[in-house]
């Protein structure tokens, strides 16, 4: 009877996780008057950030500044693992705010430009830049143009205002649907319910199709101080496979010197340990039988 209630409590608790929807969180947005997002404050757990794999995920967005937060493998508590700033939101009609990222610092932010790919920088005028963000702060870029860019070696800096589309591997479009928007301190603001956060990196659009199609979200290997950690699953598989091997080792020998005898099962025994060799598979881990079991009675 009480099995049975476990096994009802256990299905009832899956269902229900399964069909709830996720909790909603307060999102407070101030706009320009037109839409256009000057700071948004909410904080929104996701599982994942782009192709970042996020334990117990978290991001924050406070003003202008926006962090992620996750739990290191062999950590118990949330670490901040990216720092950025938002160039630029838009409240979308009635359930969407959108906009653009670029992270600067943190634990994950070498994850994010592996291959230390050039920037560009699209302004509202047209005109478009190459080269790398240098610093960047709650209004502007200070952008450093390479060596064959319009204005080679230089940097100048770029207001957010200005800037239309930032392609880089640091940068990413954000999208949070939302619920119950009102309009707050007359047409400057608005109060909503957010239940998600997704990211897409800006360059998925040179690559069409393939983030959507391709594209593998994983865990970034830690720096933090108490992730060096200990085994590898491997390793600890491996273990496990040998305890299991140690425990059933007695019930595969007695049988073979009930059959063959003490001397004939000890042959019998290396001819199975040389074709295991030669197979790859583990070998049986002990020496002689008599050694294991202890002399054999003779008859």
């Amino acid at each position: 009877m009480q099995n049975q209630a476990k096994s009802l409590l256990l299905i009832a608790t899956a269902f229900f996780a399964s069909a709830s929807p996720a909790w909603s969180v307060p999102l407070n947005m101030v706009t320009a008057g037109n839409d256009v997002g000057q700071s948004i404050e909410t904080r929104i757990d996701t599982e994942k950030m782009g192709l970042i794999l996020l334990r117990n995920g978290l991001v924050k967005m406070q003003g202008k500044n926006i962090t992620v937060h996750s739990v290191p493998e062999w950590l118990f508590d949330r670490h901040k693992v990216l720092s950025g700033k938002m160039i630029s939101s838009k409240f979308g009609g009635t359930s969407t705010i959108s906009g653009l990222v670029y992270f600067f610092e943190g634990d994950y932010l070498s994850h994010l430009d592996k291959q230390r790919n050039k920037d560009s920088i699209t302004l509202t005028d047209g005109r478009v830049f190459t080269g790398k963000v240098a610093t960047i702060n709650d209004q502007s870029i200070t952008f450093r143009t390479l060596p064959g860019g319009k204005i080679a070696g230089t940097s100048q800096d770029f207001q957010f205002s200005d800037i239309k589309l930032l392609d880089s591997p640091r940068a990413y479009f954000f999208t949070i649907p939302v619920s119950d928007v009102k309009l707050t301190d007359g047409a400057s603001g608005l109060a909503a319910d957010a239940k998600a956060i997704t990211f897409v990196p800006t360059g998925a659009l040179r690559k069409a199709g393939w983030f959507n199609q391709k594209a593998k979200a994983i865990e970034p290997k830690s720096t933090l101080p108490g992730t060096e950690g200990g085994p590898t699953k491997a390793q600890i598989a491996t273990l496990v496979m040998l305890d299991i091997i140690n425990d059933i080792s007695p019930a595969i020998i007695a049988p073979i010197v009930g059959a063959y005898g003490s001397s004939s099962a000890n042959k019998y025994l290396q001819q199975f340990n040389v074709q295991q060799n030669a197979s790859g598979a583990p070998v049986f881990p002990y020496g002689r039988v008599g050694e294991l079991l202890g002399p054999v009675p003779q008859n």
